[in-house]
């Protein structure tokens, strides 16, 4: 396969990631491909779930019924003209762009998407540690003459003026398992900790659905949600809610996992809590946040729930969690 491969055109469409971190590890190599070919008529695809996350930075955006057929899809899709698609994943969306014949679908050379491409990538990896996942998607834009390498493809959108006190943003929840979990008990040390320290007010954050954790940690704190907490009793926030809260805190511990991502796309320093994913592949993009690990020598398992012990979270203390809060606020003070 030649090195590079050209974009026919002269429309796009962006066929959008269903995961969320995906989706975020995926926009820079998007914002390259429209700054790159400003000359083509690109357009996101999205489920509607995730459009409040796409409008941040891609003005036109088709969205469908997450749940629709394929069939259902591509009669949603077929009132538009692609001459041109990007395919990152094997879903009902890819497959509905390959119902409508569209001449020119490009994507990574996997074995349960390849079958619907016209045009499969295949990256090369050289020896050594595992990069990062941004990597792949930004290999790709490289391969269709797209630098992504440029600081305007990973800026976030402006934030709003810190907080004149700290507002800390806590999140124990992990859409990734109860592996990716840092103990409940070990949050509700770290709070003590920085109301010596810091006298902060404390936010409790979740995603939709994913909130036992963040109850367990309520119930703990006194049984009421801490000051102006953002816990919902419906179990999580939806999407639009939690990117329209995250930019207004100081800073967000949390639990690995979509969150954490969702912080960092906008801006947000965060502290990271990594235990059975390694930092080098699966860290927020950033060099503000902080991703703390403890390196046990059972991880990265990448499990969802840990056989063992949870050392490798267990093992975070609470102390090294709030000298990283610490950095960080002293470094946006």
């Amino acid at each position: 396969m030649a090195d590079s491969l050209e974009i026919t055109g002269p429309s796009l469409a962006l066929v959008a990631p269903i995961d969320l971190t995906e989706a975020c590890l995926a926009t820079p190599a998007f914002r390259a491909i429209q700054r790159a070919r400003p000359d083509l008529t690109s357009l996101i695809l999205a489920p509607k779930s995730a459009v409040p996350f796409w409008a941040i930075h891609f003005q036109h955006i088709l969205s469908y019924d997450d749940t629709a057929s394929p069939q259902a899809l591509a009669e949603r899709f077929s009132s538009g003209t692609y001459h041109s698609a990007i395919i990152l994943e094997d879903s009902r969306a890819a497959r509905a762009i390959s119902r409508l014949g569209v001449s020119q679908r490009i994507g990574f050379a996997l074995p349960e998407l390849e079958k619907i491409l016209t045009d499969p990538v295949i990256l090369q990896r050289e020896n050594g540690p595992l990069p990062h996942r941004v990597s792949r998607y930004l290999d790709l834009a490289e391969k269709l003459n797209c630098d992504p390498h440029h600081a305007e493809n990973f800026a976030p959108p402006e934030l709003p003026k810190r907080p004149q006190k700290p507002c800390i943003a806590l999140s124990p929840d992990s859409d990734l398992g109860p592996a990716a979990e840092w103990p409940v008990a070990s949050f509700l040390e770290l709070t003590k900790t920085l109301e010596e320290k810091l006298d902060p007010d404390f936010f409790l954050l979740s995603l939709p659905g994913k909130s036992p954790a963040a109850d367990q940690l309520t119930a703990a704190m006194g049984g009421t949600p801490p000051k102006e907490s953002l816990t919902s009793p419906n179990g999580g926030h939806d999407l639009e809610e939690l990117l329209r809260a995250l930019p207004t805190f100081s800073t967000l511990v949390t639990s690995n996992g979509t969150l954490a991502h969702l912080a960092a796309h906008l801006g947000l320093p965060t502290v990271c809590l990594m235990g059975p994913h390694h930092p080098r592949t699966h860290r927020p993009l950033g060099k503000i946040h902080e991703a703390l690990t403890t390196y046990a020598e059972c991880s990265p398992c990448q499990l969802a729930k840990c056989p063992l012990d949870h050392r490798c979270l267990k093992e975070l203390t609470p102390l090294m969690v709030a000298e990283a809060v610490e950095r960080i606020l002293s470094r946006n003070e």
